[in-house]
């Protein structure tokens, strides 16, 4: 019985850490007007959260949410900071990716859908 117990609360830890690395947030600063994935963000400071396969950006100052679907890479090395990727597009500035720092975790923004 107690061979089940510890089986049960190692589970149980296991899936409690899996659950908090997903729920870290990462600050990050937009000094212009950038295009994420669907997204249009203001300028401003964000924190950034990874909620399945959808990136969550909340506004520091509003506490307002917006999310948009991105691609999640786990690489073996870690990245020391968090970095943002951009390009330009049609004049408009693009947020290609984030990598996070202290994991090996780069989100990819895929392009907007245009009519």
């Amino acid at each position: 019985m107690t061979r089940i117990a510890c089986f049960l609360f190692a589970a149980g830890l296991a899936l409690a850490g899996l659950s908090f690395a997903s729920s870290v947030a990462y600050e990050v600063l937009l000094p212009q007007p950038i295009q994420a994935g669907n997204l249009r963000l203001a300028p401003g400071q964000y924190r950034v959260t990874l909620d399945g396969k959808d990136a969550v950006f909340t506004d520091v100052r509003s506490a307002r949410s917006f999310r948009t679907a991105v691609t999640v890479e786990d690489g073996p090395a870690r990245y020391n900071a968090t970095r943002i990727s951009t390009s330009k597009d049609a004049g408009m500035e693009r947020m290609d990716a984030i990598e996070l720092a202290g994991t090996g975790t780069k989100i990819e923004f895929t392009s907007p859908t245009l009519p």
